[in-house]
């Protein structure tokens, strides 16, 4: 079996001929094994480790914002800080080994109205290659492909996506006390990744085996929110997401 054969099987039920391998790391993992190993790159190492998964996600292609060590699309302020596409300002947080990207900034913590959020713009469908998903299949043909995006910005997902625009905190509240701007926040959001994603399976879905919606309900002790308030708010939005995978028969993994 290659790669692919043994995931799809192991999906439906079959017995492959081993266990499937994944891999996930953070740039600091990486750059220890490939001077353990004295490989050159990502790929190197995914080979070395035997990993049958490969990521693929449509180019971006707009000029405005450029894609950082961590795959997030974001540009530089003048200040040091980072604005992403979505209008969410991080900060570069150093530590001994490495660094990484904290919210400073969430777009529309102050609104306070429906309106003002069906009134924020959007990223734009058209500063995407969505062809180019089809070269990234083409060549991990041998391998599963799982379509994602990067994990702060393009990433099917309502909640978190929420969370960052609005702030943890003022969308928890917000749960409670303006349901309606919840209401109006998950259907903008849900707005554009059916567009996104539809691209995307128009041009690339005989290529793709597994779409991947990363939101994060969850924590080590339980959900993030209540059962009704996941279901009142959130189920239905997933569904769609799932809805539209199914209609062109991928595999759905919600992490």
């Amino acid at each position: 079996m290659n790669s692919k054969q043994r995931v799809i099987s192991t999906l439906n039920h079959q017995q492959p001929d081993k266990v499937p391998v994944d891999y996930w790391s953070v740039p600091e993992v990486d750059k220890i094994l490939l001077e353990k190993f004295q490989l050159k790159n990502k790929e190197e190492l995914l080979n070395r480790l035997q990993v049958d998964f490969r990521y693929v996600k449509p180019v971006y292609t707009g000029s405005d914002f450029e894609e950082q060590v961590d795959g997030s699309l974001h540009k530089r302020l003048t200040d040091g800080t980072l604005v992403d596409i979505w209008g969410v300002q991080r900060k570069e947080i150093k530590w001994a080994k490495g660094k990484y990207l904290e919210v400073i900034r969430s777009p529309l913590a102050e609104v306070e109205s429906v309106k003002e959020v069906e009134n924020y713009p959007l990223p734009k469908s058209k500063n995407f290659d969505y062809h180019s998903v089809c070269d990234q299949c083409d060549k991990y043909h041998n391998f599963a492909i799982i379509l994602t995006g990067d994990r702060l910005t393009t990433r099917a997902s309502v909640f978190k996506l929420a969370m960052y625009l609005r702030g943890m905190d003022r969308l928890l509240m917000d749960l409670i006390l303006n349901p309606k701007l919840v209401e109006a926040l998950v259907s903008r959001l849900l707005e554009f990744h059916l567009e996104h994603n539809r691209y995307i399976f128009e041009t690339a879905a005989d290529r793709i085996d597994i779409f991947m919606i990363g939101d994060d309900f969850g924590s080590e002790n339980g959900l993030l929110i209540s059962p009704s308030d996941f279901r009142k708010f959130f189920k239905s939005p997933l569904q769609k997401l799932v809805n539209l995978a199914k209609k062109f028969n991928l595999k759905i993994w919600q992490y």
